[in-house]
Parts: structure tokens; C-alpha cells; sequence
């Protein structure tokens, strides 16, 4: 009787730090204006709805894909057999980057799209990791699919098997119109400090990602991930 091999996976964990946003010219000509309602008379009133009104839009223009800027990118390849019973990380990029993400990491996106890849030939399952991860991936497609290095094809994002978030995992339903996705992961519990914010620091991203994985979608056959060094 064969012996049968055991199975072979792999998890892509990636974690961004964005520039902080500003709107350009040219973005602020294509807005719609923003006005104060019609039975605001006073000057001042008018003024302050305004200014309070722009500095809303603007944290929620922050939060749009199109319009962020990666500063600081962490890539891990784990490379797992159902057979482990812990594993640690291949660091495939660690680094603070400017405006561009696509200079210095040239060579460590080509060999994260060939790892991909691979497995993908190999009949491998690939799952992707992060706070905030499709958001990552669609960046990466916007600023290096045109060099053919995108990790993964635009459609795919969306994919629930193959990308797991910790935050965007509990949106369900009503969950994110009443509650904090952070309080919920507190709830389920994952050890996070007081002044976490998501999409601040590679490493805090990368423990709270690494926490979930390991308390809520592993199964009996699959390794606890170690955090990243």
C-alpha cells in the first residue's frame, strides 16, 4: 500500500504601513464641494461644519484602496506540511520603503509571484495573511502588475478560502456597523495593546494576524505559525 505524502501548504503573510493621507489637486477638483445645510446663517457655524465635514471625508478617503501609498512592507513565506507541529517564517522582504514599493523589492517580488507560482503547479493550497490584506493585494497588482510581478490575478482577491483577515474576517453581518473589529478580536481572544491601530506597524499587524491564524483557522492537521522575527 503507498504511503500517503503529507500535505503540503503554504501561508503568505504580508503586513503594510501606509503614508499618511493628503489629498492632491487633482483629487480635490474631481470631489463633489462640500457646503453647510441651508439654514446655517452664521459664518462661523458654517465654517466649522465645513472643516469638520472635510477632516470626515478625508479620514475615509484615507481608507481607500486607490489612494494609499505603502511606506514599510513585511513579506513571510510559510512553507508548511500538515505534519509540523510548528514553523517558522522565510522573511521574503523586511524593509521601510518610499512612495514606490517597487524599486528595492524588484527581486523579492519576483520571488514571491515564483513561489506562488509553484505551489500553485504543485496542487498546493495558498492562503494569504494580513491585516488588511486585500488591500495589500490590490496595491500590489496596481503598482506591479504592469511588470508582470503581481503575487496574485485582481479577481482572485476577493477569493474567502485563500485570504484571511483578521479584521475584515469578523465584518459580518451587523458585527462592524455596532462594534470595533478590534474589540472583537479582543473578545476572542487575542492579546492586543490599548493604542493598537491597524495599518501602523508591520510588526504589531504581523502578531495580531499570527494570533488569529493560530486561535481560529487552524484545524488538527495544521502547524502553529511562529511569529515573524
Amino acid at each position: 500500500m503507498t504511503e500517503q505524502k503529507p500535505k503540503h501548504f503554504h501561508v503568505f503573510l504580508i503586513a503594510a504601513v501606509y503614508e499618511p493621507f493628503t489629498p492632491d489637486q487633482e483629487l480635490l477638483d474631481s470631489l463633489p464641494e462640500i457646503t453647510a445645510p441651508a439654514n446655517y446663517k452664521d459664518p462661523i457655524k458654517i465654517e466649522e461644519y465645513i472643516a469638520s465635514a472635510t477632516e470626515r471625508r478625508n479620514a475615509e478617503l484615507g481608507d481607500l484602496w486607490p489612494l494609499k501609498e505603502i511606506v514599510d512592507l513585511k513579506i513571510c513565506h510559510f512553507d508548511c506540511y500538515e505534519t509540523d507541529a510548528s514553523i517558522r517564517p522565510h522573511i521574503l522582504y523586511s524593509g521601510t520603503e518610499t512612495r514606490s514599493p517597487l524599486g528595492d523589492l524588484l527581486d523579492r517580488s519576483k520571488v514571491l509571484k515564483e513561489n506562488i507560482a509553484k505551489a500553485h503547479e504543485n496542487h498546493e493550497n495558498v492562503q494569504f495573511l494580513g491585516v488588511g490584506i486585500r488591500d495589500i493585494l490590490r496595491m500590489m497588482v496596481r503598482d506591479w502588475g504592469y511588470a508582470g510581478l503581481a503575487p496574485i490575478q485582481y479577481q482572485f482577491i476577493a477569493d474567502q478560502r485563500d485570504i484571511i483577515d483578521p479584521l475584515g474576517l469578523l465584518d459580518t453581518g451587523e458585527v462592524k456597523k455596532y462594534l470595533d473589529p478590534v474589540f472583537v478580536l479582543r473578545r476572542v481572544g487575542l492579546t492586543i495593546r490599548g493604542d493598537y491601530g491597524p495599518n501602523r506597524s508591520t510588526v504589531d499587524d504581523c502578531d495580531i494576524a499570527v494570533q488569529f491564524y493560530n486561535r481560529l483557522c487552524r484545524n488538527g492537521s495544521r502547524p502553529v505559525l511562529a511569529m515573524p522575527q
